[in-house]
Protein backbone atom coordinates (compact mmCIF):
# COMPACT_ATOMS: atom_id res chain seq x y z
CA UNK A 1 0.00 0.00 0.00
CA UNK A 2 1.15 3.73 -0.91
CA UNK A 3 -0.32 7.19 -0.81
CA UNK A 4 -0.66 8.84 -4.00
CA UNK A 5 -0.65 12.17 -2.25
CA UNK A 6 1.92 11.88 0.29
CA UNK A 7 2.66 15.19 0.68
CA UNK A 8 -0.51 15.96 2.49
CA UNK A 9 0.56 13.64 5.83
CA UNK A 10 3.08 16.56 6.26
CA UNK A 11 0.56 18.98 6.78
CA UNK A 12 0.50 16.95 10.54
CA UNK A 13 3.41 18.55 11.52
CA UNK A 14 1.59 21.78 10.63
CA UNK A 15 -1.19 21.22 13.59
CA UNK A 16 0.61 19.99 15.85
CA UNK A 17 3.38 23.03 15.35
CA UNK A 18 -0.09 24.62 15.91
CA UNK A 19 -0.90 23.10 18.96
CA UNK A 20 1.86 23.89 20.63
CA UNK A 21 2.72 27.26 19.83
CA UNK A 22 -0.13 28.91 18.98
CA UNK A 23 -2.83 29.44 22.13
CA UNK A 24 -6.18 29.67 20.58
CA UNK A 25 -7.71 33.55 20.30
CA UNK A 26 -11.00 33.27 20.84
CA UNK A 27 -11.86 36.85 20.80
CA UNK A 28 -10.86 36.69 16.69
CA UNK A 29 -13.08 33.97 15.79
CA UNK A 30 -16.72 33.43 15.50
CA UNK A 31 -17.91 30.28 16.32
CA UNK A 32 -21.10 29.39 18.36
CA UNK A 33 -18.96 26.44 20.08
CA UNK A 34 -15.35 28.08 20.20
CA UNK A 35 -15.79 28.83 24.28
CA UNK A 36 -16.63 25.36 24.69
CA UNK A 37 -13.65 24.05 22.93
CA UNK A 38 -10.89 26.73 24.98
CA UNK A 39 -12.34 26.00 28.29
CA UNK A 40 -11.98 22.07 27.41
CA UNK A 41 -7.84 22.48 26.46
CA UNK A 42 -6.06 20.94 28.73
CA UNK A 43 -8.86 19.42 30.75
CA UNK A 44 -8.84 16.02 29.73
CA UNK A 45 -6.11 14.58 27.49
CA UNK A 46 -9.02 11.89 26.95
CA UNK A 47 -11.02 14.09 24.55
CA UNK A 48 -8.43 15.11 22.83
CA UNK A 49 -7.45 12.03 21.63
CA UNK A 50 -10.62 11.87 19.37
CA UNK A 51 -9.52 15.32 17.74
CA UNK A 52 -6.28 14.16 17.07
CA UNK A 53 -7.82 10.80 15.21
CA UNK A 54 -10.40 12.96 13.53
CA UNK A 55 -7.01 14.90 11.73
CA UNK A 56 -5.45 12.02 11.24
CA UNK A 57 -8.05 10.26 9.83
CA UNK A 58 -8.70 13.40 7.44
CA UNK A 59 -5.17 13.94 6.52
CA UNK A 60 -5.05 10.09 5.47
CA UNK A 61 -8.11 10.06 3.32
CA UNK A 62 -6.71 13.40 1.87
CA UNK A 63 -3.53 11.28 1.15
CA UNK A 64 -5.68 8.97 -0.63
CA UNK A 65 -3.76 5.09 0.61
CA UNK A 66 -3.95 2.42 -2.60
CA UNK A 67 -2.93 -0.86 -3.66
CA UNK A 68 -1.87 -1.86 -6.58
CA UNK A 69 -1.82 -5.75 -7.83
CA UNK A 70 -0.46 -6.84 -11.16
CA UNK A 71 -1.90 -10.08 -12.47
CA UNK A 72 -1.35 -11.90 -16.10
CA UNK A 73 -3.64 -12.06 -18.64
CA UNK A 74 -3.98 -13.94 -21.78
CA UNK A 75 -5.09 -11.30 -25.06
CA UNK A 76 -5.96 -12.88 -28.38
CA UNK A 77 -7.00 -11.33 -31.54
CA UNK A 78 -10.10 -9.74 -32.24
CA UNK A 79 -11.21 -11.79 -35.45
CA UNK A 80 -14.45 -13.16 -37.10
CA UNK A 81 -14.43 -15.74 -39.57
CA UNK A 82 -17.03 -17.17 -42.01
CA UNK A 83 -16.23 -20.46 -43.36
CA UNK A 84 -18.55 -21.23 -46.54
CA UNK A 85 -18.43 -24.93 -47.21
CA UNK A 86 -19.88 -26.94 -50.68
CA UNK A 87 -19.61 -29.82 -48.31
CA UNK A 88 -18.76 -31.24 -44.56
CA UNK A 89 -18.44 -34.80 -44.47
CA UNK A 90 -16.30 -36.40 -42.08
CA UNK A 91 -12.58 -35.74 -43.09
CA UNK A 92 -13.40 -32.32 -43.68
CA UNK A 93 -15.33 -32.03 -40.64
CA UNK A 94 -12.30 -33.08 -38.17
CA UNK A 95 -10.32 -30.97 -39.78
CA UNK A 96 -12.94 -27.80 -39.46
CA UNK A 97 -13.19 -29.06 -35.95
CA UNK A 98 -9.29 -29.15 -34.73
CA UNK A 99 -8.92 -25.62 -36.96
CA UNK A 100 -11.62 -23.81 -34.86
CA UNK A 101 -10.35 -25.15 -31.38
CA UNK A 102 -7.36 -24.14 -32.71
CA UNK A 103 -8.35 -20.70 -33.25
CA UNK A 104 -8.11 -19.83 -29.49
CA UNK A 105 -10.72 -16.68 -28.42
CA UNK A 106 -11.72 -16.04 -32.07
CA UNK A 107 -15.44 -16.03 -33.25
CA UNK A 108 -16.00 -18.60 -36.09
CA UNK A 109 -19.36 -18.92 -38.03
CA UNK A 110 -20.06 -21.77 -40.93
CA UNK A 111 -22.28 -21.71 -43.63
CA UNK A 112 -22.81 -25.85 -45.77
CA UNK A 113 -24.09 -25.47 -49.13
CA UNK A 114 -25.95 -22.14 -48.78
CA UNK A 115 -28.44 -21.98 -52.03
CA UNK A 116 -30.02 -25.14 -51.67
CA UNK A 117 -32.34 -26.98 -49.39
CA UNK A 118 -31.33 -27.90 -46.15
CA UNK A 119 -28.21 -25.30 -45.84
CA UNK A 120 -26.63 -24.83 -42.50
CA UNK A 121 -26.20 -21.41 -41.36
CA UNK A 122 -24.52 -21.55 -38.22
CA UNK A 123 -23.77 -17.49 -36.96
CA UNK A 124 -21.10 -16.23 -35.51
CA UNK A 125 -20.56 -17.51 -31.80
CA UNK A 126 -18.27 -19.42 -29.58
CA UNK A 127 -16.17 -21.62 -30.92
CA UNK A 128 -16.91 -25.03 -28.36
CA UNK A 129 -20.08 -24.91 -29.45
CA UNK A 130 -19.92 -24.88 -32.96
CA UNK A 131 -17.01 -27.31 -33.00
CA UNK A 132 -19.93 -29.49 -31.26
CA UNK A 133 -22.50 -28.67 -34.12
CA UNK A 134 -19.99 -28.89 -36.99
CA UNK A 135 -19.08 -32.77 -35.30
CA UNK A 136 -22.89 -33.28 -35.60
CA UNK A 137 -23.43 -32.57 -39.02
CA UNK A 138 -20.41 -33.74 -40.59
CA UNK A 139 -21.77 -37.53 -39.70
CA UNK A 140 -24.16 -36.61 -42.82
CA UNK A 141 -23.72 -37.87 -46.20
CA UNK A 142 -22.82 -34.77 -48.42
CA UNK A 143 -23.35 -34.32 -51.95
CA UNK A 144 -20.90 -31.59 -53.41
CA UNK A 145 -22.32 -28.34 -54.93
CA UNK A 146 -20.96 -25.95 -56.47
CA UNK A 147 -20.45 -22.63 -54.61
CA UNK A 148 -21.93 -19.69 -56.33
CA UNK A 149 -22.12 -15.69 -54.99
CA UNK A 150 -25.77 -16.02 -53.17
CA UNK A 151 -23.17 -18.35 -50.44
CA UNK A 152 -20.85 -15.14 -50.68
CA UNK A 153 -23.54 -12.71 -50.05
CA UNK A 154 -25.12 -14.92 -46.82
CA UNK A 155 -21.69 -14.90 -45.24
CA UNK A 156 -21.47 -10.82 -45.82
CA UNK A 157 -24.38 -10.66 -43.95
CA UNK A 158 -23.65 -12.90 -41.38
CA UNK A 159 -20.26 -10.77 -40.30
CA UNK A 160 -22.15 -6.88 -41.02
CA UNK A 161 -23.51 -7.72 -37.27
CA UNK A 162 -20.50 -8.50 -35.85
CA UNK A 163 -17.75 -6.21 -34.25
CA UNK A 164 -14.38 -7.35 -34.55
CA UNK A 165 -11.09 -5.83 -35.52
CA UNK A 166 -10.51 -8.18 -38.12
CA UNK A 167 -13.36 -9.75 -40.06
CA UNK A 168 -12.87 -12.56 -43.07
CA UNK A 169 -14.47 -15.25 -44.89
CA UNK A 170 -13.26 -18.59 -46.37
CA UNK A 171 -14.48 -20.35 -49.26
CA UNK A 172 -14.16 -23.73 -48.78
CA UNK A 173 -15.32 -25.53 -52.04
CA UNK A 174 -14.20 -27.71 -54.90
CA UNK A 175 -15.99 -25.54 -57.72
CA UNK A 176 -16.90 -22.27 -57.88
CA UNK A 177 -20.18 -21.13 -60.52
CA UNK A 178 -20.60 -18.17 -61.86
CA UNK A 179 -24.92 -17.43 -62.14
CA UNK A 180 -26.89 -14.72 -63.40
CA UNK A 181 -29.08 -13.85 -60.86
CA UNK A 182 -25.96 -12.59 -58.33
CA UNK A 183 -22.67 -12.14 -59.99
CA UNK A 184 -19.66 -12.80 -58.34
CA UNK A 185 -18.34 -8.87 -58.92
CA UNK A 186 -21.47 -7.67 -57.06
CA UNK A 187 -21.02 -9.71 -54.35
CA UNK A 188 -16.89 -9.21 -54.07
CA UNK A 189 -17.70 -5.81 -54.13
CA UNK A 190 -19.86 -5.93 -50.86
CA UNK A 191 -17.05 -7.52 -49.19
CA UNK A 192 -14.26 -5.03 -50.23
CA UNK A 193 -16.91 -2.44 -48.91
CA UNK A 194 -17.53 -3.98 -45.81
CA UNK A 195 -13.86 -4.05 -45.15
CA UNK A 196 -13.66 -8.09 -45.19
CA UNK A 197 -11.24 -10.35 -46.34
CA UNK A 198 -11.26 -13.44 -48.83
CA UNK A 199 -9.84 -16.15 -48.78
CA UNK A 200 -10.49 -19.24 -51.70
CA UNK A 201 -9.29 -22.27 -49.90
CA UNK A 202 -9.52 -24.26 -53.56
CA UNK A 203 -7.32 -22.35 -55.24
CA UNK A 204 -7.31 -20.94 -58.69
CA UNK A 205 -8.65 -24.38 -59.83
CA UNK A 206 -11.78 -24.36 -58.31
CA UNK A 207 -12.72 -21.13 -60.74
CA UNK A 208 -13.63 -21.25 -63.91
CA UNK A 209 -11.82 -19.37 -66.54
CA UNK A 210 -14.36 -16.56 -66.87
CA UNK A 211 -13.70 -15.79 -62.59
CA UNK A 212 -10.60 -16.20 -62.45
CA UNK A 213 -9.71 -12.39 -63.71
CA UNK A 214 -12.48 -10.93 -61.56
CA UNK A 215 -11.11 -12.65 -57.96
CA UNK A 216 -7.41 -11.63 -58.67
CA UNK A 217 -8.26 -7.98 -59.49
CA UNK A 218 -10.72 -8.35 -56.07
CA UNK A 219 -6.99 -9.28 -54.26
CA UNK A 220 -8.12 -12.32 -52.82
CA UNK A 221 -6.00 -14.93 -51.55
CA UNK A 222 -5.93 -18.27 -53.52
CA UNK A 223 -5.19 -21.22 -51.50
CA UNK A 224 -4.37 -24.41 -52.38
CA UNK A 225 -7.19 -27.11 -51.79
CA UNK A 226 -4.69 -29.91 -51.08
CA UNK A 227 -3.07 -28.23 -47.88
CA UNK A 228 -6.48 -27.54 -46.72
CA UNK A 229 -6.69 -25.17 -43.83
CA UNK A 230 -3.44 -25.95 -42.76
CA UNK A 231 -2.60 -23.46 -45.44
CA UNK A 232 -5.18 -20.25 -43.90
CA UNK A 233 -3.17 -20.69 -40.28
CA UNK A 234 0.24 -20.06 -41.84
CA UNK A 235 -1.05 -17.25 -43.61
CA UNK A 236 -3.19 -15.67 -40.38
CA UNK A 237 -1.78 -17.68 -36.91
CA UNK A 238 -3.80 -17.53 -33.73
CA UNK A 239 -2.22 -14.98 -31.80
CA UNK A 240 -1.76 -15.40 -28.25
CA UNK A 241 0.12 -13.15 -25.98
CA UNK A 242 0.48 -12.59 -22.18
CA UNK A 243 -0.16 -8.90 -20.97
CA UNK A 244 -0.18 -7.50 -17.80
CA UNK A 245 -2.82 -5.44 -16.15
CA UNK A 246 -2.95 -3.16 -13.08
CA UNK A 247 -5.40 -3.47 -10.38
CA UNK A 248 -6.17 -0.47 -8.17
CA UNK A 249 -7.88 0.20 -4.97
CA UNK A 250 -8.65 3.18 -3.49
CA UNK A 251 -9.00 3.12 0.45
CA UNK A 252 -9.49 6.74 0.96
CA UNK A 253 -13.35 6.29 2.75
CA UNK A 254 -11.94 3.95 5.76
CA UNK A 255 -9.75 6.43 7.36
CA UNK A 256 -12.89 9.78 6.37
CA UNK A 257 -15.80 7.12 7.98
CA UNK A 258 -13.23 6.66 11.24
CA UNK A 259 -12.63 10.29 11.34
CA UNK A 260 -16.10 11.38 10.73
CA UNK A 261 -16.70 9.13 13.94
CA UNK A 262 -14.25 10.36 16.02
CA UNK A 263 -14.95 14.43 15.45
CA UNK A 264 -18.82 13.33 16.35
CA UNK A 265 -17.51 11.63 19.72
CA UNK A 266 -15.44 14.57 20.15
CA UNK A 267 -18.39 17.01 20.04
CA UNK A 268 -20.18 15.14 21.97
CA UNK A 269 -18.08 15.03 25.12
CA UNK A 270 -17.53 18.19 24.93
CA UNK A 271 -20.92 19.26 25.23
CA UNK A 272 -21.67 16.49 27.63
CA UNK A 273 -19.13 17.86 29.86
CA UNK A 274 -20.25 21.56 29.76
CA UNK A 275 -23.88 20.26 30.52
CA UNK A 276 -22.89 18.67 32.82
Amino acid sequence: MHFENGWVLYLALFFLFCEWRCPMRVDLLYFSHIGRLARQKGRAWGVEIFKWIAWAGALTALASPVTVRYHRQIEHADRAWVVVADRLDTKRGEELAGWIQSRDGERVGLLIAPGRKGQICLPVSDRLGLTALVALQSDKHWKATALTAEALLSAVRLLRGVSARERMIVLWADKIKETKSVPFSSALSAVRKAGIRLYLLGGIAALPKGLRATFEKAGVDLLALKEGLRALTKRQPPMRREVTVAQTRYYFHYPLFIGAMALLIYLFLINRGESA
